[in-house]
């Protein structure tokens, strides 16, 4: 507690002090006095906030009509009063450097009376919260009337804060034409689009992230000066404007090696097939020629041929299912290689098939180089 006091005693010392002579002193940020001898921050004797809006004791309304108060227009004597319980609690937080707490006081009170007053006193306790944005709010609230809830001196001062805190802030306004597209700022949604938003930011650093399910995201950074509006509009690229599908090789050349594979399996089974038969024959030619001894007087060239022949066969269609269903399965993986795949255009755009053709000249030749990037 002790430490939070004496950080918001040197904020507030050095905030008044550039403030105004009143105010040079190093006094804490309090709401300020509305009779001689009271102390910054006490309510005044009359009950009234902080202004010369004049009020019975205990809230009621004075004998000025509503016509020449319009921040008292609706809301009636009860509420009033209970406003001016919280107002008092909240500056007596205010007085304890209970600057969190003093700041939901005045926020319920403002719930029941929007009133200047209490928009100022508000924007006292904010400035030791570093709230810059939430302070220059409640500050234009304050002085929108003008002298009247506020005494001149009061509305001067609050003047003098607006000023201040007016170089801590910018504006920043995001369009975005992209329909469903969501918009964050800093990592808060502020936008769905289409549509525009515009908002108060506190100098510096600051971030735009804008997303579409089928588009590619985009990041803005930028930077708000004091005083400064920034208008951003957010362009969305969808992923088909941003890619191109490209194959390896021409659709026909992998099903072409398939086709080859199929091809070869198939004579190779037609071999098979023709090996079997002449397999048969020669059996059966040799069971009738030589089982009943007519093969003992030495070989038998015919059935030898077919024996050959058949074995010759069986080899070719074994080296055609092997070369058959290697070109088979190869050219399968080549389709499966071949699938078209996704660049961007960018990308694409800087790795084109490029022929690039260079003259060479030397004392002994002539001549070119040439290059063929792809």
């Amino acid at each position: 507690m002790q430490r939070t006091r004496v950080f918001a005693w040197i904020m507030s010392a050095l905030l008044l002090a550039s403030a105004g002579p009143a105010w040079a002193q190093g006094k804490p940020a309090q709401p300020a006095d509305s009779a001689a001898g009271e102390k910054p921050g006490d309510p005044p004797a009359s009950g009234e906030f902080e202004g010369s809006d004049q009020m019975m004791e205990g809230g009621a309304l004075g004998s000025d009509s509503a016509g020449s108060r319009p921040w008292a227009e609706g809301v009636s004597a009860e509420d009033q009063a209970a406003a001016r319980v919280l107002f008092e609690e909240g500056n007596g937080l205010l007085r304890e450097s209970l600057f969190p707490q003093a700041v939901k006081k005045y926020r319920e009170a403002l719930e029941l009376w929007d009133h200047p007053g209490i928009q100022f006193n508000l924007s006292l306790a904010l400035l030791n919260l570093d709230q810059p944005i939430a302070v220059y709010r409640s500050l234009e609230k304050a002085m929108q009337y003008g002298v009247g809830p506020l005494d001149k001196e009061k509305l001067e001062r609050a003047q003098r804060y607006h000023e201040m805190v007016s170089q801590q802030i910018g504006t920043v306004e995001i369009t975005i034409s992209e329909s469903e597209a969501k918009v964050s700022l800093d990592g808060r949604p502020v936008l769905t689009g289409p549509g525009t938003y515009k908002n108060l930011v506190v100098v510096g650093e600051h971030q735009i992230v804008a997303t579409k399910s089928g588009y590619i995201n985009k990041t803005i950074d930028f930077v708000i000066d004091p005083a400064e509006q920034e208008s951003v509009e957010v362009a969305l690229i969808s992923i088909a404007d941003m890619t191109v599908s490209k194959r390896r090789w021409p659709t026909w050349m992998p099903w072409a090696v398939v086709g080859a594979g199929a091809a070869v399996l198939a004579t190779g089974g037609a071999l098979h097939g023709q090996s079997s038969s002449s397999f048969a024959d020669f059996d059966k030619s040799f069971d009738a020629r030589c089982m009943n001894g007519g093969c003992d007087d030495g070989e038998v060239p015919d059935l030898t041929e077919k024996l050959d022949a058949a074995e010759r066969q069986q080899q070719i269609a074994v080296t055609s299912y092997i070369v058959g269903g290697a070109a088979l399965v190869g050219g399968l993986v080549l389709v499966y290689v071949n699938r078209p795949q996704v660049f961007r255009r960018d990308i694409e755009a800087g790795t084109e098939r490029e022929l690039t053709i260079v003259p060479m000249i030397a004392p002994d030749s002539a001549g070119v180089s040439a290059a063929f990037r792809f």
